[in-house]
């Protein structure tokens, strides 16, 4: 009888319980914080705001996908017209040294000349805005279904993504002015350069005419329709602008979510235990009897 009471292996797996088939609650208790148990109406609005917010990526490549491709339908056709353009300022720009008399009218054509210069800049510059944030908001996105990744890392990217696109309207904002001033300057320009020096060499590179002739469209409409449209432009600032706001709300909301309004766990209920259902088995029985035995066993 003592060496069966002195058993510490059966001792302990008596004592545990497992020898009748108990489980310990401690499983449980640990997965309390991990469960949401929340009133069924308070999880699906969670859920729904959720699923909102978290598309947020998406709709701004959305937005970035339409921004390239209105830059891309009018890219090559304003670099063309830039490069002819630039052939007949300098041009000017030559004659003005020689002859001073021609200031005013020269100024026109090199003020319009630093106005496409101005705009090509804020093309370039929209562009890599762009691809920076395209770059953020896939890595964004790979983040979301990355758990191990440190805060810090999580916040820089969001970071740069959010400024990177905060650029994009500003861009544009500017770019709409710049376009506002060619629209207005570039037939009085093409009018004094023709004044000033000889544009045959201009208009065959763009096949126009600076005044009106038969068969051949004006160079100053042919220029102006390489740029692009003052109505498309105000169409993508106000898309830009009310993206942004999107996003900024997106943030802040799921911000809230994760600080004012966690998973609750008071709803939460221990689960009914199996083990009243089950009938105990015979080799059970003799176990639960061999422990409620030990004490006796050990004080002889």
């Amino acid at each position: 009888m003592r060496t069966f009471a002195s058993s510490p292996s059966l001792a302990k797996e008596l004592e545990s319980g497992s020898a009748w088939g108990e489980t310990s609650s401690s499983k449980y208790e640990d997965d309390i914080s991990l469960t949401s148990n929340e009133r069924p109406e308070i999880g699906r609005t969670r859920k729904i705001i959720r699923f909102f917010t978290s598309l947020h990526p998406y709709f701004k490549l959305l937005v970035l996908m339409l921004l390239a491709i209105a830059d891309a339908l009018y890219l090559f056709g304003f670099l063309e017209k830039f490069k002819a353009y630039e052939g007949l300022a300098r041009q000017v720009e030559d004659a003005h040294s020689v002859d001073p008399t021609t200031n005013s009218q020269a100024n026109t054509v090199l003020y319009v000349m630093r106005a496409l210069i101005d705009y090509k800049k804020n093309l370039w510059m929209t562009v890599g805005a762009m691809s920076v944030c395209v770059a953020t908001s896939a890595y964004s996105i790979l983040l979301q279904h990355n758990k191990t990744t440190s805060q810090l890392v999580v916040f820089a990217v969001a970071f740069v993504d959010f400024f990177s696109f905060l650029c994009i309207p500003v861009l544009l904002l500017t770019r709409l002015i710049v376009a506002s001033h060619l629209h207005m300057h570039i037939p009085s320009a093409l009018l004094a350069a023709q004044n000033l020096v000889n544009p045959t060499q201009f208009m065959n590179e763009l096949k126009c005419s600076i005044t009106t002739r038969e068969a051949l469209p004006l160079c100053s409409s042919e220029m102006i329709g390489s740029i692009l449209p003052i109505k498309i432009l105000e169409f993508l600032l106000v898309v830009c602008v009310l993206a942004a706001a999107y996003l900024a709300l997106a943030q802040v909301i799921m911000w809230c979510i994760r600080h004012f309004f966690p998973p609750s766990t008071k709803f939460a209920q221990p689960p009914a235990s199996t083990n009243s259902l089950i009938p105990p088995t015979p080799s059970q029985i003799k176990a639960r009897e061999l422990y409620n035995a030990l004490p006796l066993i050990n004080s002889v």
